[in-house]
């Protein structure tokens, strides 16, 4: 559990509370909102409990009272969580670089991925006091709000980056199709590249990560809530397994590219890297 807590608590915060975007078209449209929301969440690996946590508190509807003590709350996770979203920042940087030079460097990506785990492993006892700040300053109702937000924003974090169709079958790569114009061959080439790179991957535990989740809403929701008395590697685990993914998909881009299309993507990755 500790490690989910982790994970909330960096990935939301590490967008600095960024939201999802809404639809170019002004509309209201599910698939494009639900599109959106996954765009966001795949852009935040190192984040776990806390992201999900900040992504929830806007649902809260606080008080004034709470509103102020939120906000220092709010600075506190972000506080915390500089060291892992400047480590997810450093491998979109070196993948960056890479796909411009057309040739990746994977040394180097290993050491800055090593660093993201270490990262997301002392997060948790970093943003512990913060999150037993946070269940003091809610009411029970907004405690149990906050819990069923927290599963509704992993189910999104789970489909873009723990579901093979967001990037082998639409999602990423349909989006990477549309603003880098690349023909169906190309997509095709990156396709089988992409499923054949994830063959060896670890599979993620979801099974495990809702039996964290759920517990973790149990205490959450719970009168009684220490948040050091909750234990698990499950932070480190997702954000390894969000920024892994990252790695092979753009690992199987970078070779099917012209230099025109490496350059428009090495820009994208550098923007959300700084």
């Amino acid at each position: 559990m500790r490690a989910l807590l982790t994970m909330i608590t960096i990935a939301a915060l590490g967008c600095g509370g960024g939201k999802a975007k809404p639809p170019a078209n002004g509309g209201t449209d599910a698939s494009s909102e639900e599109e959106a929301r996954a765009d966001h969440h795949r852009h935040h690996h190192q984040g776990g409990f806390a992201m999900l946590i900040e992504l929830s508190l806007d649902s809260l509807h606080p008080t004034e009272k709470q509103i102020v003590e939120l906000g220092k709350i709010r600075s506190d996770l972000n506080d915390k969580m500089i060291p892992a979203k400047t480590a997810e920042r450093a491998v979109l940087v070196a993948l960056a670089d890479g796909i411009r030079a057309g040739a990746i460097d994977r040394a180097a990506l290993d050491a800055r991925m090593s660093a993201l785990k270490a990262a997301a492993e002392n997060l948790y006892d970093n943003v512990a006091d913060a999150l037993d700040a946070l269940h003091r300053l809610l009411t029970p109702e907004q405690r149990a709000a906050l819990v069923d937000k927290i599963s509704t924003h992993f189910e999104a974090w789970h489909r873009a980056n723990a579901h093979p169709k967001h990037d082998d079958r639409g999602g990423h790569l349909a989006r990477l199709q549309r603003e880098l114009k690349l023909s169906d061959k190309q997509v095709d080439t990156i396709r089988a590249s992409f499923i054949a790179a994830m063959q060896d991957a670890p599979k993620f535990d979801r099974e495990q990560a809702d039996a964290h989740i759920k517990e973790f809403g149990t205490a959450f929701a719970s009168d009684h809530f220490e948040a050091h008395s909750i234990h698990a590697p499950l932070a480190p685990l997702m954000a390894v397994w969000g920024i892994t993914r990252t790695v092979r998909f753009y690992e199987s881009v970078e070779p099917a590219l012209t230099p025109e299309q490496r350059e428009k993507l090495a820009q994208d990755l550098h923007r959300r890297g700084k």
